[in-house]
C-alpha cells in the first residue's frame, strides 16, 4: 500500500529557507489572509510559496518569521491545526515585530483552539487588551467574550475559509444557545446549513436539539438528539447522553 501524502514532510524543510520582507505592516483580519488560499489548491499554493523562498547560509535566517508564518497560514487555511502550531512554535515570539506578533498570536490561538494535541497558549493572555479587527471572534471562540462579541463573531466568521468555519460555527452556536441569544442562534444556524460538511451532521442535529430543549420544546429536542445519536463522533455521543437525560 502506498504511503499517504504527508504535507508536513514538505513543510519542515522550509524552516531553513528565507523570503522577501513583508510588504505591509498594518494589522489585517486574519480571515482575509486565510481565505486567499483556495480549498483545492493546497499543493499548488505550497509550490508557489516555496518558489518565492531562497536558500541561505545564514544561521540567523532560520528563525525569520516570513516563510514560517506564511506556511503556517497556508496550513490553517486548510484545517491542518497541528502542523500550523508546530511551525509557529519554531519561532521566538519575543523576537518578532509588533505586526508579526499580532499575526503569530492570532494564528497560534486559532491552532490551539481547534487542536488539543500540544501545549496551548493562554487565550486570555493573548487576547487581553488587543485591538485586532477580529478580536471579537477570538474572544467568542475562546469563551472570554460578551454577548456583543458573539453577535459580532457571527458576522465576522462568514468570510473565513471552510475548514475554520466548520470548527468555529458549532462552538459559537453552542455558546449562543447557552446564552439564549436567539437572534445570534438563528444567524449561526443559517450559516451551518450552508456548509455541506455541517448541514444535517451530528453536530447540527445535536445543536438543534439543544436549542429546542433550551426553548422549552422537549419533543423536538428528543427527535433531534435521536437523529444526531445515530452518528459515531463526539457530537453523536453527546446527543445520546442528552437524549437519555431528557
Amino acid at each position: 500500500m502506498p504511503r499517504p501524502f504527508r504535507p508536513l514532510a514538505l513543510v519542515l524543510p522550509a524552516l531553513l529557507l528565507g523570503c522577501s520582507p513583508v510588504l505591509a505592516d498594518q494589522v489585517r483580519p486574519l480571515g482575509d489572509a486565510l481565505s486567499a488560499h483556495a480549498p483545492d489548491r493546497y499543493r499548488a499554493d505550497l509550490a508557489s510559496l516555496s518558489a518565492r523562498l531562497h536558500l541561505t547560509d545564514e544561521i540567523g535566517a532560520v528563525g525569520r518569521p516570513g516563510p514560517v508564518m506564511d506556511l503556517a497560514r497556508l496550513h490553517l487555511a486548510h484545517g491542518m491545526w497541528a502542523e500550523a502550531g508546530s511551525l509557529l512554535d519554531a519561532l521566538d515570539r519575543s523576537a518578532l515585530t509588533a505586526p508579526d506578533r499580532s499575526r503569530w498570536d492570532r494564528m497560534r490561538l486559532l491552532s490551539a483552539l481547534f487542536d488539543r494535541t500540544g501545549a496551548d497558549p493562554d487565550p486570555e493572555e493573548l487576547i487581553a487588551g488587543q485591538d485586532w479587527p477580529d478580536a471579537a471572534l477570538f474572544r467568542a471562540l475562546s469563551g472570554t467574550g460578551s454577548g456583543t462579541d458573539l453577535a459580532e463573531a457571527a458576522d465576522l466568521i462568514r468570510s473565513w475559509p471552510g475548514p475554520v468555519r466548520e470548527r468555529a460555527l458549532p462552538r459559537l452556536l453552542e455558546r449562543a444557545i447557552g446564552d439564549e441569544n436567539w437572534p445570534v442562534v438563528r444567524a449561526l444556524s443559517a450559516q451551518v446549513r450552508t456548509l455541506p460538511e455541517l448541514a444535517g451532521s451530528p453536530a447540527d442535529l445535536y445543536l438543534q436539539g439543544a436549542a429546542a430543549e433550551r426553548g422549552g420544546l422537549p419533543e423536538a429536542a428528543l427527535k433531534a438528539y435521536e437523529g444526531a445519536g445515530e452518528g459515531s463522533d463526539f457530537w453523536a455521543a453527546r446527543a445520546r447522553l442528552a437524549w437519555a437525560e431528557l
